[in-house]
């Protein structure tokens, strides 16, 4: 595991982007595994950028999704689907045949197997990831026991709250989400983690002030990836008592 401090997050999501555009631009047939969340926004940002100054093509890059609110339509404003429209999809040039993100309004057993069989064919060049305030990743949440494959999971709570300022109220908040397990998100060869803010220093304290493994802290599983490299501002690297 690499961490690298930034000056702060904006720097994060530069360097961030720079890696998954040397990977679109020295791979053959990219493929990214990604993101949703305030985390993520500001790389997709970065990338669009890119895009749009002539140095970065999607045209033969896929991109796979980590995870989807189980009963949101595709066009529900607060789908991972309609995120990852908005934020990158239709500002760049791929083709969204080539896109993957669980459908959240059809037959949640059939979608389930649908997202395993794609994670099973789809090999990922590159993860990105952000981390909830409890360590969740995707959302696999603190339990005794975490699941390696993709699966249907019931929100924690603390999640639910967290997610609750994107609609109207904490009960317009989907309970049941499909997600990657913490098995498919290793298998990506390389892996980036964001970090930033002061709800995050629990989290990033256990990733990065103990050596412990533990589905206590999913994101603590990162740890035992052979290319895992985490982004923490200066901020909140300050804040948790990490020198690097």
């Amino acid at each position: 595991m690499k961490v690298i401090i930034t000056k702060n997050h904006a720097e994060s999501c530069q360097k961030t982007a720079a890696i998954m555009a040397d990977i679109i631009n020295n791979q053959t047939k990219p493929v990214l595994g990604l993101a949703t969340g305030g985390t993520a926004e500001q790389v997709y940002a970065e990338l669009v950028q890119l895009h749009q100054s002539k140095k970065l093509s999607f045209k033969n890059t896929a991109t796979v999704n980590l995870d989807e609110y189980v009963g949101l339509a595709p066009d529900h404003d607060q789908s991972y689907r309609y995120f990852m429209n908005f934020h990158l999809f239709n500002k760049v040039d791929i083709d969204l045949k080539n896109t993957y993100v669980p459908l959240g309004n059809t037959d949640p057993i059939t979608e389930l197997k649908a997202f395993q069989e794609k994670l099973a064919s789809t090999p990922r060049h590159f993860q990105l990831l952000g981390v909830g305030p409890n360590g969740h990743i995707a959302f696999n949440e603190p339990s005794a026991t975490l699941h390696a494959d993709a699966h249907i999971v019931n929100i924690a709570d603390a999640t639910i709250e967290a997610n609750a300022r994107y609609f109207a109220s904490k009960n317009d908040v989907p309970k049941t989400a499909f997600t990657q397990g913490m098995g498919d998100i290793l298998k990506a060869e390389c892996l980036a983690l964001l970090a930033t803010g002061a709800n995050k220093a629990d989290a990033m304290k256990k990733m990065l002030l103990s050596d412990e493994v533990t589905t206590e802290y999913p994101c603590t599983f990162l740890k035992t990836h052979p290319n895992c490299i985490i982004f923490i501002d200066q901020a909140l690297a300050d804040l948790i008592g990490y020198k690097g």
